[in-house]
């Protein structure tokens, strides 16, 4: 049950970081839109490129981690370890029961 709770726990502070991410993400292209730029976005594994254009000028910034893949991978081994535990305590407890 501990283990359940710690995941639980775990998955929602991650979620929570993923949502301030995002949050982040569109605020910034708010503050280019009304700047009178027109942002776009590149994505590769844990990399993120914003792209810049307006004012006859396209400006792209150097290549910044993407905080939401980071996290998801995370969340993802965390979850895997968890599951990991509970099936290999669940497959112990089994055993010694049969056994008994």
């Amino acid at each position: 049950m501990k283990g359940l709770v710690r995941a639980v726990l775990t998955n929602a502070v991650g979620l929570v970081l993923i949502y301030l991410v995002l949050l982040d993400y569109s605020w910034r292209s708010s503050y280019a839109l009304s700047a009178g730029w027109v942002p776009s976005v590149s994505y590769l594994p844990f990399l993120r490129y914003l792209q810049l254009t307006g004012h006859g000028l396209t400006v792209v910034s150097p290549p910044t981690l993407d905080w939401v893949q980071v996290i998801a991978v995370f969340l993802i081994a965390v979850d895997s370890f968890y599951l990991y535990r509970y099936l290999a305590h669940s497959e112990a407890a089994e055993r010694s029961s049969s056994a008994g």
